[in-house]
């Protein structure tokens, strides 16, 4: 019986869960084999399982099928594609003869699986005989992983074994087994890649090594554990573990330890270092941070490969415990340094300072009123008071030194009033008194008390003048001066030794007293603005908050046909110095200055740090004369500029690459008479490396230095970035010292892009230390590379 009915077949009604569905150009139904022939668009669906196929004949009794013509399964979202394929309906099994999936891995990335069949033996499991598995996009792969079996888990992980590489057709690298990840968010456990290379190439005392071969654990979704193993010919070897653990919003942390066996005559000598961070957050209010650090010796950092660890000295350690309330906070630390020196014999010294433990308390403003009885709303009401204590005990022990102990204990009572705004005038005034015990043990053991009164004032104003040119579409010029001067008086400091205590407020002691100190600190500031407006396509930048040490700061907002308005800070000039009473021969302080500019958002200078020292000359004569002498001064500049040069890519690779693009299963069409190869085009994952236009950048900063006993210095950085083709990255940075003129460092990094492949060459070169590597990768398979590197040092 024939059947050719599309308004009936392709009709969509409702039907049980479990009942088959199919349509097809031309249907016919066999009784007494109960065999159902569909031919031309033939599809038959069954709960989440979907085949389409030029012919598919289907037992209505047994629920096998058989579909050729290009049939492609479907069954949730795992899709497989191939030239012939038997299923049966019921259970789900089957084989798909020379077929391929296209599936994702490793964050979105995607690779395909093909085999000369593929058995379907679970809702989620496949095994592949004869398989291939190749991210490169090519019709005929640039490499491709083959394997006699293959067990592939949906959205999991993909098992291989024995697994050749493969460059087009020719085998490179076997492996007894491989495992890939499919389509997992989470981590996976697996080998670690080493890095190979050989220090002193061609030296006496050349060594080659083998660095960070290991294992990575994914224990679960709170922590996970990595072991490295290396090897040197001449440093011996040594391993490594490192386990991380993270509980959101609650802690997290890292814990280090590497031992190194070195070689030694006679011997061999071990070294260890280990490391612990951590970051826990209690509760709103409370916080727990360490890091801590330890090893055997300074000879572990010495013996490093990493050169900029090699200079180490010294290394800290510290655990500290914050808390806060609503009236003020505190904190608890224990904190060790570990200095490394050596003697005159070229015996290794060790200092060890400890502060075993640092207290800290302070109460904030304005939860002490001063006066709580006053009404609100007050001058008098805003008055409180701001005790904070410290207390810390220190240890020292230096090898072939006596242990020397220093317990501190400080306390300070500030009285803050609120500022007083006589105009233009804003006054703000303060008291603080405080105090230090000081018990130490050393060669000469004593107790130590000193007592400090202090009261200060501060007027402050703000002058602005706004000026209007007119031209080159300036709007307005704008002169801000923050003119500040305070005055401090100490009536006296008192010193007290002789080993008692005594109450805070005690006076009646005869004791070791200074005379009162009186200052008058003086700072000036300059800021300039400038608004501008033109008409313009670009974008439009803001000026936000401007605070004192903060240089310009802007946001961008999309542009639109209106003319644009600009808001530019271009300087920011500072001056302040100070004025002691107390002193007759030298009362004025270093004149410090400093100039931030940003007249470009592409250009920056900075003149900070100034000093100029005010001293007295023949003060014994009539005429005082007073000389200004330039003690240091510091300049940096920096600019950067960038964009894109070139066109678009030429006809003929634009024709050839515009139809490159991933095949989508869903909407796959495919002729009777054509083979698949030809219909299916397997595209690519990177069209943005196809652009005609080139990027480019350059930056530079420079550096001036110079003091009146240090003699100055003059450096400069520079990089620039380039891309002279589509597929080409050119990098270089340079680090030079004018002074000397000499280059302190410099690297090249060539970078290009191989299809599916990327090829990285990187030099770098300091003074008595290069290294070169070059790398071959696959770029959606970073692991699989070819490294070679070479590095020297010379001491």
């Amino acid at each position: 019986m024939w059947a050719q009915s599309p308004d009936t077949t392709h009709a969509r009604l409702p039907a049980p869960a479990d009942s088959v569905q199919y349509a097809a150009e031309t249907i016919e139904y066999v009784n007494p084999e109960h065999l159902l022939m569909l031919d031309g668009n033939a599809m038959i669906r069954y709960r989440t399982a979907k085949l389409k196929a030029d012919h598919i004949r289907y037992n209505t009794q047994t629920q096998d099928l058989m579909a050729w013509g290009v049939p492609v399964l479907w069954d949730g979202d795992q899709k497989v594609v191939g030239d012939r394929l038997i299923y049966n309906v019921g259970s789900g099994r089957g084989t798909i003869f020379q077929g391929f999936s296209v599936t994702e891995f490793n964050r979105g990335k995607k690779g395909m699986f093909s085999g000369v069949r593929i058995h379907k033996v679970g809702p989620s499991t496949m095994n592949v005989v004869d398989g291939s598995f190749t991210t490169c996009d090519a019709k005929c792969p640039h490499y491709y992983f083959t394997s006699h079996k293959i067990k592939l888990y949906h959205r999991d992980r993909a098992i291989a074994k024995p697994i050749y590489l493969k460059f087009r057709d020719v085998p490179v690298f076997v492996l007894p087994y491989a495992i890939f990840p499919i389509q997992r968010k989470n981590r996976q456990s697996g080998l670690i890649v080493p890095t190979f290379g050989e220090q002193g190439f061609l030296q006496a005392d050349s060594e080659r090594y083998i660095e960070d071969l290991g294992y990575y654990f994914a224990l679960s979704d709170y922590h996970d554990l990595a072991l490295y193993f290396s090897y040197g010919e001449r440093r011996g070897w040594w391993w490594e573990a490192n386990w991380r653990y993270n509980l959101r919003y609650v802690f997290n942390g890292t814990i280090r330890y590497e031992q190194r066996h070195i070689p030694i005559s006679g011997g061999k000598r071990k070294e260890w270092q280990a490391r612990w961070n951590h970051n826990q957050q209690i509760d709103e209010t409370a916080s727990l941070r360490a890091n801590v650090n330890l090893s055997s010796s300074q000879n572990f950092y010495s013996n490093s490969l990493d050169f900029d660890e090699q200079p180490t000295r010294s290394i800290r350690s510290t655990i500290t415990l914050q808390k806060q309330w609503t009236f003020g906070s505190g904190s608890v630390a224990l904190e060790e340094t570990r200095t490394f020196d050596t003697d005159e014999t070229g015996k290794e010294i060790e200092t060890q300072n400890q502060r075993l433990p640092v207290i800290n308390f302070s109460m904030r403003y304005p939860t002490l009123p001063l006066f709580p009885f006053v009404p609100e709303e007050t001058y008098w009401e805003g008055i409180s008071l701001n005790p904070s204590s410290r207390f810390n005990a220190q240890r020292t022990k230096t090898t072939g030194s006596p242990e020397q102990t220093d317990i501190t204990t400080s306390h300070s009572l500030g009285i803050s009033l609120p500022a007083l705004d006589l105009f233009p005038l804003s006054f703000n005034p303060s008291i603080r008194y405080s105090e230090t015990w000081n018990k130490m043990k050393y060669e000469v053991s004593g107790r130590h008390k000193s007592a400090t009164l202090s009261a200060s004032i501060s007027a402050r104003t703000k002058i602005i003048g706004l000026f209007q040119p007119g031209i080159a579409g300036i709007e307005m010029l704008r002169h801000t001066i923050n003119p500040t001067i305070s005055y401090s008086y100490s009536p006296f400091r008192r010193i007290h030794s002789d080993g008692t205590i005594f109450p805070l407020m005690n006076w009646d002691y005869d004791v070791e007293r200074s005379d009162p100190s009186k200052e008058l600190p003086i700072s000036v500031q300059h800021i300039f603005d400038l608004k501008w407006r033109r008409d313009s396509h670009l974008t439009e930048i803001d000026s936000v908050g401007i605070d004192t040490t903060a240089s310009f700061q802007g946001s961008l907002s999309p542009s639109s046909s209106a003319p644009k308005e600009k808001k530019i800070q271009l300087a920011r000039l500072n001056f302040s110095t100070r004025y002691n009473f107390g002193r007759v021969s030298h009362p004025w302080a270093d004149l410090n200055s400093s100039l931030q500019m940003n007249p470009l958002d592409a250009f920056q200078v900075q003149l900070g740090d100034t000093k100029l020292n005010r001293f007295s000359l023949n003060w014994n004569t009539r005429h005082d004369t007073q000389t200004w002498e330039l003690q240091s001064v510091s300049f940096d500049a920096s600019a950067s500029i960038g964009g894109k040069i070139g066109s678009a890519l030429p006809d003929s690779m634009a024709s050839s690459t515009a139809q490159w693009t991933w095949f989508d299963l869903d909407t796959l069409t495919v002729s009777h008479n054509r083979p698949l190869a030809e219909e299916i085009s397997f595209g690519t994952r990177h069209p943005e490396r196809l652009s005609g236009k080139r990027d480019w950048s350059f930056s530079a900063t420079w550096r001036y230095e110079s003091s009146a006993g240090g003699g100055k210095r003059i450096t400069g950085r520079f990089r620039f970035d380039f891309k002279p083709t589509a597929k080409w990255q050119v990098t270089y940075h340079n680090s030079y010292d004018f002074q000397d003129q000499t280059i302190r460092s410099q690297s090249f990094n060539f970078t290009r892009d191989l299809h599916c492949w990327q090829a990285t060459f990187s030099w770098n070169m300091r003074p008595g230390y290069w290294d070169y590597r070059f790398r071959f990768s696959i770029i959606d398979l970073p692991d699989i590379q070819i490294e070679q590197d070479q590095r020297e040092f010379r001491r």
